[in-house]
């Protein structure tokens, strides 16, 4: 009787450290390392890191003169990335990545195009942010 109560008391405790360890792994952040290239040359400027659903900005790095960027304590689960010119404007395509409990996601290429709907909304979004009249 001793025993049976033992045990099952061992497996509980088990079981709700597993469950804790679950829960605090998802909680580990990530981070997103890579380079930016335009027309198949690094390009300067910033990545902004953006909320898949919304569309709203989380975090904005910069983006250095060899193209390179990271982005830190970037929690788990699907973003958006977009790449900010000069003027701090949206250019080119948006960049959709996953990042997982504690991983880093390196070595990341962000090809910049210019035919993508999603960037022409966000153009007029800050156009609109900042007074201007999107053509």
């Amino acid at each position: 009787m001793y025993f049976s109560k033992f045990l099952m008391c061992t497996i509980v405790a088990i079981m709700i450290s597993q469950t804790a360890s679950c829960a605090a792994i998802g909680k580990i952040k990530g981070s997103i390392a890579g380079t930016v290239y335009n027309n198949g040359r690094p390009t300067m400027g910033q990545v902004q890191l953006l909320d898949p659903k919304t569309k709203g900005s989380i975090k904005t790095q910069p983006v250095n003169n060899s193209g390179h960027f990271i982005i830190q304590d970037v929690p788990p689960g699907e973003w958006v990335l977009a790449f900010l010119g000069p003027a701090s404007n949206p250019i080119g395509n948006l960049k959709y990545v996953k990042v997982l409990p504690g991983r880093p996601l390196t070595d990341l290429v962000y090809e910049i195009t210019e035919e993508d709907p999603l960037v022409a909304d966000l153009l007029e979004r800050v156009a609109a942010q900042s007074g201007e009249k999107g053509e």
